[in-house]
């Protein structure tokens, strides 16, 4: 009888219930012999946040334990590593068997696009997990069989953005797994670089205009800082880094935080003007190794204002606005008088000098400036001041 085996290949960057979940699901509706892990070595389209390859296959090794094989070859083997090689090793190892390779529906829209598809299709044949209703397309060649199972929806970008914050990662995969990441310090921040080395980053980074502005806004906020009696360090740090993705073109930016594993709104997602700030928070911890929840908080709502607004949220608002550097508006020499001598109230200003701004120039508001503004004119109420 001819043997049967599931080949389930991937980055595990980590590997998760989900996968373990797939395979076990495979194995018991396809009645497979075994289930090979294949963990990739080199893949053509690298995950900037790519585990070395040894620990992503540590780690395939330890989640599957006694219940799956784990095969090393995809990491062994030197060079780019592609599904058709993998494929022809296997037949030349388990001559005569019938290879099922799992994939998940999302994939399969892509397979024909892989490196000589129609020899995989000659060497496999495919089981694929279906996603909710998601349509299978004709891919000509290729012999597919449908699985339905209930899968986990667990993402290994979920989990390298819960370890970053510091997160638990009980339920999502074993717990072998968990202290190979701790132990290893996978996917964690890097540390956090001194000011010089972010200086000399960010005008590499950035264009000569920008650089000055944040160099502007540094030196504005740690006076302020200073002034009023605040965390001069943290705030110019904050200043430092809430432009460093402003360089980058929308769409890299929307890279930068999937990469990260951000959520960010739909309204976020479609202007540059406002993602570049929670992409520089994003990079900060990311890149840059910043970890103060304070600074990545001021960073991500610097351009907006939030509903609820700490000292260094008011302090980047303000200095971003006021810093030397910045082209003359009707509001800025009264909101830099003001900044010396009522904080809330220099905020205050800014936020509708920002909104008449936004209004002028045709954009919707978001939301969190909404808010902002809400919660002023309540304190506002409370202190029986007048705002307009």
């Amino acid at each position: 009888m001819q043997k049967a085996i599931g080949i389930l290949g991937g980055s595990f960057n980590p590997i998760h219930y989900g996968h373990l979940q797939m395979a076990q699901a495979a194995k018991d509706l396809l009645a497979l012999d075994t289930i090979i892990l294949i963990p990739d070595g080199d893949p053509p389209h690298k995950d900037q946040e790519l585990a070395d390859k040894y620990d992503r296959l540590r780690m395939t090794e330890l989640a599957a334990g006694n219940l799956f094989e784990v095969s090393p070859m995809e990491v062994d083997r030197p060079g780019k590593t592609y599904t058709v090689d993998t494929l022809e090793a296997l037949v030349k190892t388990y001559p005569g068997t019938d290879f099922i390779l799992l994939i998940g529906a999302d994939t399969l829209w892509e397979i024909s696009g892989w490196r000589n598809p129609a020899r995989v299709f000659s060497l496999c044949r495919f089981a694929v997990f279906s996603r909710g209703d998601m349509p299978f397309p004709e891919v000509p060649g290729a012999f597919i069989q449908r699985v339905d199972a209930a899968i986990l929806d667990i993402s290994a970008t979920e989990i390298r953005r819960r370890v970053r914050l510091g997160m638990s990662l009980e339920g999502l995969t074993p717990p072998a797994v968990i202290a190979h990441i701790g132990r290893r310090r996978l996917y964690h921040p890097p540390d956090q670089l001194c000011k010089k080395e972010i200086q000399k980053r960010l005008q590499r980074a950035l264009p000569d205009a920008r650089f000055k502005h944040v160099l502007g806004v540094k030196d504005t906020i740690e006076a302020l800082a200073k002034h009023w009696g605040m965390d001069a360090k943290a705030a110019g740090l904050a200043g430092l880094l809430h432009d460093c993705a402003k360089g980058l073109p929308l769409d890299e930016l929307r890279r930068v935080i999937d990469s990260q594993g951000e959520r960010v709104d739909a309204l976020r997602l479609k202007s540059h003007e406002l993602l570049h700030a929670p992409a520089s928070a994003a990079m900060a911890r990311g890149l840059y190794g910043v970890t103060d929840p304070d600074v990545l908080h001021a960073i991500w709502y610097h351009n907006t204002g939030s509903i609820v607004m700490g000292e260094l949220d008011k302090l980047l608002y303000v200095a971003d606005m006021i810093e030397p550097n910045r082209k003359p508006y009707a509001e800025l020499e009264d909101i830099r008088r003001m900044a010396a001598q009522d904080l809330d109230e220099a905020v205050r200003m800014t936020l509708y000098a920002k909104l008449r701004f936004i209004q002028s120039s045709g954009r919707e508001i978001h939301p969190d400036t909404k808010a902002a503004l809400m919660t002023m004119q309540k304190e506002n109420e409370a202190r029986r001041e007048t705002i307009w």
